[in-house]
């Protein structure tokens, strides 16, 4: 139980604790009914900061979040679901649009292959992106949680 293990290869491991809550949560009646909790993992939070956005390296700077996955995959209805709630908390908490840059699903098939928002993109466009020095439009979860949502129900 203490030792990780991947689910896949190329990405990070499962460490125990996320299987468990994911499927042994005490309390739970899991499978016979619905848990009604969402586990997920926030792949990447990116805070650019600093000159290569021409601000103070003591600014707070913009702070991306991601989703990736491999080139054919997508997201859950679960991570749309959790993603539409933190990016609609977290523009509600930064009217300005100062300091949250905007969610991101990046599909990754290294060592050469990418796509940004459905956008494909060279590597060295990518690390463009990164480093602030190209703009790409955020997704919008929350649009993409309510086509989903329409199908399912």
């Amino acid at each position: 139980m203490n030792k990780p293990h991947l689910r896949h290869p190329d990405f990070i491991q499962e460490q125990p604790w996320r299987k468990w809550m994911r499927n042994e949560l005490p309390g739970l009646p899991f499978p016979r009914q619905p848990r009604n909790i969402n586990v997920q993992d926030i792949d990447l939070v990116m805070t650019l900061y600093g000159d290569c956005i021409d601000r103070d390296l003591y600014d707070d700077g913009i702070v991306r979040l991601f989703e990736i996955k491999q080139m054919t995959g997508q997201m859950s209805y679960g991570q749309m679901r959790l993603f539409s709630i933190l990016d609609r908390l977290l523009r509600a908490g930064d009217p300005a649009g100062k300091n949250y840059g905007g969610f991101y699903f990046l599909h990754w098939e290294p060592p050469s292959r990418c796509k940004l928002n459905g956008r494909r993109m060279t590597m060295d466009e990518l690390a463009q992106f990164m480093l602030g020095q190209l703009e790409v439009e955020p997704v919008n979860p929350e649009e993409a949680y309510e086509k989903r949502r329409q199908r399912l129900f």
